[in-house]
């Protein structure tokens, strides 16, 4: 059988919108948040009393069915505050059954490179 490479797809998905020069946290992904948070409270431990400040995601598709595979969370500062699948914490977007063509139904995204996820991911420091 013939092995067939995956193209790996990367976004940056945005979790707050600016209004009139102030960040706002859009309601949906505030929603979304939320309730992951009050359906899987201990995935992740290092995470949850920061899950607020994240601004924007990078995520990580292998294939556009399924759900993400790595997260990083960036705060307004562009610092990235938290990685998932990382340690003891499970993740946010990489737990739940939202695929690519979802999010780029019903999010504001971009797609991002390869060299960019991994730079933000190798050189993650917990604070």
């Amino acid at each position: 059988m013939k092995n067939i490479k995956t193209k790996m797809t990367y976004i940056k998905l945005y979790s707050k919108v600016v209004i009139n020069d102030s960040v706002k946290q859009s309601i949906f992904i505030r929603t979304i948040i939320r309730f992951i948070s009050f359906i899987l409270p201990a995935t992740n431990p290092d995470y949850d009393s920061i899950i607020d400040e994240v601004a924007y995601w990078y995520l990580e598709f292998e294939e556009e069915y399924e759900p993400p595979m790595r997260e990083i969370g960036f705060n307004s500062s562009n610092l990235p505050i938290l990685k998932m699948p990382y340690r003891s914490n499970y993740g946010y977007w990489v737990d739940n059954n939202l695929t690519l063509n979802d999010f780029k139904g019903d999010f504001k995204l971009e797609e991002i490179t390869i060299n960019v996820f991994e730079d933000a991911w190798n050189n993650f420091k917990k604070s």
